[in-house]
């Protein structure tokens, strides 16, 4: 093995190539680090190099943290793309990725890890094939540019100015806990948190965790693609800046399992801020809460469309008004998309709309589930504009007709379409 000591700068100039096994010596402390490694030219960088074992008993944390530690190349702030195997790397503590600004040019152009797995595995069990990130402790996997306080919940900038490291991806990784189903509640692991800028979530599983994913700071452009959240709460997106495409699927087996123990889980969606696009998503299971909510002051826009909604009330938008008291200035466009809503539990409404200034659904269809305890009414819309057309509302119970409940208060631009009642 290489022993490099802390302080100093190993450079392979020429092509570097190695197995997954252990390169770099490290001693028995595990916390102890290493000094930084710089390639010319190498295809895989893997965990095993620091020590990593990936048998879901040891711990990875301090090898993961000395990889990104070592491979972190301070001249350009930025960090590489890295390979995990099959395996399952029990992460008990917290890696910090910690990109620097770097002078002249104090934020924009630093370069946050690519992980890179070895497959997802079924998606009816936690612990599948492929490549899986356990959490079994209080806080997030990772967290990125800053620290986080999970006694406070509060996540602080390790920088004044804003980093905004780019290019944050995992792909085809498994992220979750061993934990019974009442210790995730009460000890409340979390996939990732902080601050990412053009951040690329492909391919992957979030389960059996309290949050998936959490967004700090400044953290804008990013991309949710082809992932399952199956998590208490499945992506919250703090940023008022942020620009995020999302498809993917929300709710499996594990949000079944909680709400089966009597649990209330959700919202899957939390947007408390900039420009929020959902296309071809499914939502599924979210009873008793709303599947996403909308709030806060940063003036979010949100565009749905082609969106399959089951077994949940939809959407619960009350953003802040402006100082003049006016409408937030918010958006909201909902389009061809079946939603079925149920297990209202005291809840008003399906859809509950506060200084929103613009709400358009078209070409969609709202549905009652059998059995359930329904909401007193369909819409509720204050201090703002609503407008539905090409829209069918459908009772598939056998009781009183929901239209009779479908009370819809405000300010109705207008109400079209076959509506159908059964």
């Amino acid at each position: 093995m290489i022993s490099i000591k802390p302080g100093t700068t190993l450079t392979f100039a020429s092509p570097f190539d190695a197995g997954p096994i252990q390169v770099f010596f490290t001693t028995p402390d595990s916390n102890s680090s290493t000094g930084a490694v710089r390639f010319s030219s190498v295809e895989h960088i893997y965990p095993q190099w620091w020590g990593a074992i990936g048998d879901g008993q040891t711990d990875d944390t301090a090898a993961f943290q000395r990889m990104f530690d070592a491979t972190y190349d301070a001249p350009t702030g930025s960090y590489r793309t890295y390979t995990f195997l099959e395996g399952r790397y029990l992460i008990n503590g917290t890696v910090t990725l910690d990109p620097k600004p770097v002078p002249p040019v104090p934020f924009g152009i630093q370069v946050a890890p690519t992980l890179l797995g070895a497959g997802m595995g079924s998606v009816t069990t936690y612990l599948g094939i492929g490549t899986t990130f356990i959490k079994n402790t209080t806080g997030p996997m990772f967290v990125i540019a800053g620290s986080y306080d999970a006694a406070a919940d509060k996540f602080t900038l390790d920088s004044k100015a804003q980093v905004n490291p780019k290019y944050f991806t995992t792909e085809r990784i498994r992220f979750t806990s061993t934990l019974a189903t009442s210790n995730i509640l009460k000890i409340k692991p979390i996939g990732i948190l902080g601050e990412s800028r053009h951040a690329r979530i492909r391919d992957s599983i979030f389960t059996h965790l309290w949050t998936g994913i959490d967004t700090r700071g400044y953290s804008d452009y990013s991309l949710y693609d082809g992932c399952i959240f199956d998590c208490f709460k499945a992506v919250i997106l703090r940023s008022p800046d942020a620009t995020a495409f999302v498809r993917c699927q929300f709710g499996e087996t594990f949000v079944q399992t909680l709400q089966k123990s009597g649990s209330t889980c959700g919202p899957a969606l939390t947007i408390s801020g900039g420009d929020v696009k959902l296309q071809s998503c499914s939502m599924n299971c979210y009873k008793n809460e709303w599947a996403i909510s909308m709030v806060g002051t940063g003036f979010p826009v949100l565009s749905i469309d082609d969106l399959h909604a089951e077994g949940c009330l939809l959407l619960n938008a009350n953003c802040t008004p402006f100082a003049d008291g006016k409408i937030s200035g918010s958006r909201i466009s909902i389009s061809n998309s079946r939603m079925g809503f149920g297990q209202a539990q005291g809840k008003d409404s399906a859809i509950t709309l506060n200084h929103i200034d613009g709400t358009e659904i078209a070409n969609s269809v709202f549905y009652a589930l059998k059995g359930t305890k329904l909401p007193h009414s369909l819409f509720s819309v204050s201090n703002g504009n609503l407008l539905v057309r090409g829209t069918s509302f459908i009772e598939e119970s056998s009781a009183s007709p929901y239209l009779g409940k479908a009370v819809i208060p405000g300010h109705i631009l207008g109400l079209g379409g076959n509506i159908v009642f059964q």
